[in-house]
């Protein structure tokens, strides 16, 4: 679905940088789906049934409601009027998809590397997630350019959609709380629950509103997985060979450059 709305909102870009970005945002995209497809594979004997179930389970189809919705007024859409507002919704939808929503579904990959389970899983999620940032990072400045940059025509589009930012956010925060207690409702993981995931989904939420300038909704003082999820989030702390593992940060050849005379004056030429 993001792929082909990425396609569809470059045909209203006119900067070309902006495009070039779209192009390679568009391929990785496809990539994130041959991932998944991968995994499931290997997971499951048959994946193609998997796949056909997914579109029958009301809590996977609810949770695409949300986005989908801004999508489809823009996707074959001739009618023109307040085009520029279908755009801006449709930027807010992917800033929501790449910066919220996935991540409960994120952080439990992760949890099962992080306890020794379906580590080539968590390093391969841990892939989309990195590129899910950059996503995000991208659609974050744009909101911001439009925003504070007359010339772009959008100023008072973001403004008077200001109510529209936190309900969408807000929404999204509550699908992703309702999606972890659907995960858990078989039980918990020992470390990992739905009540622990609703209060990172929490967390995340705010995090992302004040990054783009606005307040908190739920005032979620901390991330209550942040310790072990910053090995995921973050993986220059991480190092294993290439031979072990889906290569992430594996350092070789490196060297100090930050160096004086000092520290050169016992090398003998």
């Amino acid at each position: 679905m993001l792929s082909r709305s990425i396609h569809s909102l470059k045909d209203y870009v006119s900067n070309p940088e902006l495009e070039i970005c779209m192009n390679t945002w568009q391929r990785f995209e496809g990539i994130h789906s041959y991932s998944y497809s991968y995994l499931l594979n290997n997971v499951h004997p048959d994946a193609s049934k998997f796949f056909d179930s997914i579109m029958e389970d009301k809590e996977i189809v609810s949770r695409a409601e949300l986005i989908r919705n801004n999508f489809d007024k823009i996707l074959g859409d001739d009618d023109k009027k307040d085009l520029k507002q279908k755009i801006f919704d449709c930027i807010l939808s992917v800033n929501v998809m790449e910066g919220l929503v996935f991540y409960v579904s994120f952080a439990c990959s992760f949890y099962f590397g992080y306890r020794g389970k379906m580590e080539g899983n968590a390093k391969i999620i841990k892939f989309i997630q990195r590129d899910e940032a950059l996503h995000f990072a991208t659609t974050q400045n744009l909101i911001k350019i439009l925003k504070e940059e007359d010339k772009e025509g959008f100023t008072s589009i973001v403004k008077r959609s200001e109510d529209k930012i936190y309900a969408f956010y807000e929404q999204a925060a509550k699908n992703e709380i309702e999606w972890a207690e659907y995960l858990f409702s078989k039980g918990s993981l020992l470390g990992l629950n739905a009540e622990v995931l609703g209060g990172y989904s929490k967390w995340l939420c705010d995090a992302r509103l004040r990054s783009l300038g606005y307040k908190k909704i739920f005032n979620q003082k901390d991330n209550p997985i942040a310790g072990w999820l910053d090995s995921y989030l973050d993986s220059s702390k991480v190092q294993a060979a290439p031979q072990e593992t889906e290569l992430q940060s594996y350092k070789i050849g490196a060297r100090d450059t930050n160096l004086s005379d000092k520290d050169l004056e016992d090398i003998d030429l």
